[in-house]
């Protein structure tokens, strides 16, 4: 070792004490009694301040103003719901009662969506709420285009009308202005939100367009006004418009209608939410430790172990969105109706299933059980009506539109991409290697 550089540092404004609270290095014998430098303190797990009960309790108080005013929202329309639903039983003779209390819980509906809007991304929600209002304007104006309009054959060209195609268009307006005009940061926090209603708004006009091509009394007799607050209504459910789920417009209008018995599964569903959202904490918990001590651990210096551990910080960040968004799909009272077979167990996932996409049989389940509904979505109005152009390009069209949703990020696109080719390369493994054994 070089000292010279020793020779002209004054070491007289220093008390002999002084050097004693000096730790720079793990400093030890080698039994010779030379000196050696442990390398390895560096790379030693930090050791907080704040016990592991504390961490988890300040993301807890982190997460919980968000979680306890979306609860309290989906709480009041169905309290709203059920109030509705006694009266109803008490009035003999209803008339249009059923039809007035519909839309009020339309506008409760457009009421608390647009609150937690507010509350979730401030003055940015006017951008959604115009988004929302001006396809309920496209799709309530359809009674006035004639059913014969659709290009006839198989069900599936009534999907591609032109009302369809533009809503369509309405939608891949908003993703390239929010894309390209938006600051990113405002961008990065609704694009979850866009995505939901973008697919909503794709979902209710085919359903929209072939029920008037087939004279389907539920839509053909729904006034412009009626359709119009049902859009509303199901574009802002309290339950699904930050986080999602998905679910379709006749389900949501089905989930809607005031029979059956008013109070009977408020038990069901408490205990249901209330198991989601300890999943969701827990799920939100394990990712912010792994976040945290990524830079704190050796062992997590390696490569291939710090990606590993990075991947799924980020994964079960998105089991606590898909929980979350479970939770308040079961607060609501729509999981009843979207999912009959949740009725069967008190933990039943209807968003995404960790398990099998932690440990996979294939790449199939991955792709299915990393979101349930989008995959659903996905599979109804991309994947079947491009399925006449040939396997391999519906699937690739199915992950186009599906990397468009999530927004124009290349990294995305490729991921999803390789996940489309590699899922058909092992669908079509047998062929492929009937072929490779013929050649």
């Amino acid at each position: 070792m070089n000292f010279d550089v020793l020779e002209d540092f004054d070491f007289s404004d220093y008390l002999p004490e002084d050097f004693g609270s000096i730790k720079k290095f793990d400093y030890y014998s080698n039994g010779n009694g030379a000196g050696n430098v442990d390398p390895y303190v560096f790379y030693d797990v930090q050791q907080y301040d704040e016990s592991f009960s504390a961490f988890c309790w300040s993301i807890i108080i982190q997460v919980w103003p968000n979680i306890w005013i979306t609860l309290v929202v989906c709480f009041v329309w169905r309290t709203f719901k059920g109030i509705f639903r006694y009266t109803l039983k008490r009035v003999s003779t209803p008339n249009h009662l059923s039809v007035i209390f519909e839309v009020l819980l339309n506008c409760a509906s457009v009421a608390f969506g647009t609150l937690l809007l507010w509350h979730f991304f401030g003055d940015l929600y006017l951008r959604l709420c115009a988004f929302v209002f001006t396809v309920g304007l496209i799709l309530s104006s359809l009674n006035f285009f004639s059913p014969n309009n659709s290009t006839s054959g198989d069900g599936n060209s009534v999907a591609w009308r032109y009302p369809v195609v533009l809503v369509t268009f309405c939608c891949l307006l908003l993703q390239f202005y929010c894309e390209f005009f938006m600051d990113p940061r405002d961008w990065h926090m609704v694009r979850g939100t866009a995505m939901i209603l973008a697919m909503k708004a794709v979902s209710a006009s085919t359903l929209r367009a072939q029920g008037q091509a087939s004279n389907d009394p539920t839509f053909t007799s729904m006034s412009f006004l009626r359709h119009y607050m049902s859009w509303c209504g199901y574009a802002f459910s309290p339950g699904s418009v930050i986080f999602g789920p998905w679910f379709s417009f006749d389900q949501y209008l089905q989930a809607n209608k005031l029979t059956g018995p008013s109070f009977s599964s408020l038990f069901r569903d408490l205990l249901q939410s209330a198991v989601s959202c300890f999943i969701a904490c827990a799920c939100i918990i394990y990712s912010t430790y792994l976040s945290s001590i990524i830079q704190a651990s050796y062992f997590l210096s390696f490569r291939w172990i710090n990606a590993y551990v990075q991947s799924q910080s980020f994964r079960f960040s998105h089991y606590f969105v898909g929980f979350f968004s479970q939770a308040m799909h079961q607060a609501i009272g729509f999981a009843a109706v979207t999912n009959p077979k949740s009725r069967q167990s008190w933990i039943t996932a209807l968003v995404t299933n960790p398990i099998s996409v932690e440990l996979p049989r294939s790449l199939v389940d991955v792709v299915v059980h990393w979101n349930f509904p989008m995959h659903i979505w996905l599979k109804l109005h991309i994947y079947k009506p491009t399925r006449r152009f040939g396997q391999l390009p519906a699937i690739l069209l199915t992950y186009a539109f599906s990397s468009l949703l999530h927004g124009l990020n290349f990294q995305l696109a490729a991921v999803l991409f390789s996940i489309g080719i590699y899922a058909y390369i092992e669908f079509g493994k047998p062929r492929f290697s009937l072929i490779w054994f013929i050649f």
